[in-house]
């Protein structure tokens, strides 16, 4: 799929009222953000319940703003505040390949509130200069975190430098545990015990080969652990 820049819708929810990510600012990214390939699109958290109906609201341009224009109200964002972007949806692109235009005016905003801000990636690193731009997010205080559905796709984003995430199945009962390349894995502490992102923070800061876990949970959980099992066995 080509995506012209303009035709991406993002939202501004100042004081999320979701649970998980606690009371902090969110983005929300219209679906043509995320890129056709994702392996775990059917089973995707954001396509059940109310974040459903917002990002749907967001994908036909009912709320949300342009790219100008939503940038400019992430300038207006206190300063050090923490920053979930994308809570549903991804990062804008043509082809799959990442706005570099789009990434580098969010990097200023970011720079220039010192904001805490992460988010997570679906995109395929080895298009265009996608891992080069990522990295370059990170140097600057920006944690795209990759996310992967296998211990090799996790532990190959490690060694290109980049922060990563996995999706486990929902019956993993281990909370911590190390991969063939020695990088440490941590289950999200919000699917431990009772705490939320605004005071987490994992995903945004933490050691370069700690990868993030996230079992598979909510109404879609058994199709994604269908999804993870062929994952394994491609």
């Amino acid at each position: 799929m080509t995506l012209s820049l303009s035709s991406a819708r993002f939202h501004l929810s100042r004081v999320s009222g979701n649970k998980k990510t606690g009371p902090i600012p969110v983005t929300t990214t219209s679906r043509n953000s995320c890129p056709p390939t994702c392996a775990m699109r059917p089973a995707c958290y954001a396509m059940t319940g109310p974040l459903a109906l917002h990002w749907d609201k967001v994908s036909n341009g009912e709320r949300g703003k342009g790219w100008r224009d939503h940038l400019a109200d992430l300038a207006t964002l206190p300063v050090f505040s923490p920053l979930r972007l994308n809570q549903s949806g991804d990062l804008p692109h043509s082809a799959g390949k990442i706005s570099r235009r789009y990434l580098v005016a969010l990097l200023q905003v970011i720079k220039r509130r010192k904001l805490q801000a992460w988010t997570y990636t679906h995109h395929d690193l080895a298009k265009g200069e996608n891992a080069e731009l990522l990295r370059r997010a990170f140097r600057s205080g920006l944690t795209i975190n990759v996310s992967t559905e296998s211990v090799a796709a996790a532990d190959a984003a490690i060694a290109a430098g980049l922060p990563a995430t996995i999706t486990v199945p929902s019956t993993e009962t281990r909370t911590t545990w190390r991969t063939p390349e020695r990088n440490l894995v941590m289950v999200c502490p919000a699917q431990r015990r009772e705490t939320d992102c605004s005071q987490c923070m994992l995903c945004h800061k933490r050691g370069k080969r700690v990868i993030v876990a996230f079992t598979a949970h909510g109404t879609r959980k058994k199709k994604a652990d269908q999804l993870l099992q062929e994952v394994s066995h491609a």
